[in-house]
């Protein structure tokens, strides 16, 4: 049994680099996790795949999160999935144009 056994987590920039890392992690101890991503859908796909094949529950979101729009759209997501959200990871960068 791991530590977040039971737990949800939502990794934001969850497709790549520190997120991809921290999502997968998480997903080892035991949480559900849901890998949000703006750009990477094939890179937030195989993160997913990746931690269902460990027995994990997965989800893909995308979402912008300088959009508060679709922040709440990507919350929604998760609760109407898992029913709960226990960690936040806020990994994604914002970058001002």
């Amino acid at each position: 049994m791991g530590r977040l056994d039971g737990r949800v987590a939502l990794v934001t920039g969850g497709s790549r680099g520190f997120g991809r890392a921290i999502a997968l992690a998480f997903g080892q101890e035991g949480a559900d996790v849901v890998v949000n991503y703006h750009a990477s859908a094939s890179g937030a796909a195989e993160v997913v795949t990746t931690l269902e094949k460990a027995g994990r529950r997965a989800l893909a979101v995308k979402a912008d999160v300088g959009s508060e729009r679709e922040v709440r759209a990507m919350i929604d997501a998760t609760l109407k999935r898992f029913g709960r959200l226990d960690i936040l990871v806020n990994n994604a960068g914002i970058m001002d144009r």
